[in-house]
């Protein structure tokens, strides 16, 4: 992992952890939208991705988002910190992230070379299925499309992570701060006390241990590096300027 990955992915993943009801119930619109954008980003990273520009604009009221190109629109009625308050609204615009980033990834594998190598043998079995047009207008012939069942999976499978991984946060929170919800506080004093391991999924119940700071086992950027093997070189990322418009959409029912 080169160091400009390891920045990218830690910055993103504390936008993760952040999208919680009460991370999300101290944020104006433009920073929810800016953390929807940093948790997609790191989605790109993860699978080779050139990363989607992340928009809101006013959609049908059931309508969640979709994909365009290298665009992904979520309804803006929907990312309102008072609508995010509720659990299910905030889980159904994290899942819709994960679901159109399926999509997004599907359509770069059919001109990307680094997004089809960290495919399954079995995703690429199916990438020209999952591509492929609905065959009727009607919503059973859409909803059990392959590229629609590929996409609901990748919604539960992450934000159940998602949530797993704050629960973790929450716990840490408890034991080491008395129970106040300090989610970007926790994570950095986690690192900086070396019980992070860096492969996307943070190993917290060390930490939970640990009733207060100890100031003797702070870690220099440069030990946390060694720890978690980042390379000192950086890779240069190849990007494309020209997008197809190539869509998908996430809808009440859908998502």
């Amino acid at each position: 992992m080169t160091r400009e990955e390891y920045e990218a992915l830690r910055e993103r993943t504390l936008a993760e952890h952040n999208l919680n009801t009460v991370g999300v119930s101290k944020m104006s619109e433009a920073e929810i939208l800016e953390q929807f954008q940093a948790l997609s980003d790191k989605i790109a990273v993860q699978n080779h991705m050139i990363p989607a520009e992340v928009l809101s604009q006013q959609l049908e009221a059931n309508e969640y988002g979709y994909q365009q190109g290298n665009t992904i629109v979520l309804n803006s009625d929907l990312i309102k910190p008072d609508t995010l308050k509720e659990p299910n609204n905030l889980r159904e615009m994290n899942d819709t992230v994960f679901h159109e980033n399926s999509h997004l990834r599907d359509f770069q594998a059919s001109f990307l070379s680094e997004v089809r190598q960290g495919m399954t043998p079995e995703e690429l079995a199916s990438l020209e299925e999952r591509l492929s047009e609905v065959e009727t207008d009607s919503w059973e012939s859409y909803y059990n499309h392959p590229g629609e069942i590929a996409a609901r999976e990748a919604g539960r499978i992450g934000t159940e992570k998602m949530a797993h991984d704050q629960q973790l946060i929450a716990d840490v929170d408890s034991a080491v701060n008395g129970g106040r919800n300090q989610i970007l506080a926790t994570f950095d004093f986690a690192v900086a006390n070396g019980k992070v391991i860096y492969e996307d999924t943070f190993e917290m119940s060390n930490v939970l241990e640990a009733q207060t700071m100890d100031t003797s086992s702070m870690q220099t950027l440069e030990e946390n590096d060694a720890m978690i093997g980042v390379d000192e070189n950086s890779v240069d990322i190849d990007t494309m300027s020209a997008m197809d418009d190539y869509s998908f959409s996430s809808d009440e029912d859908d998502a």
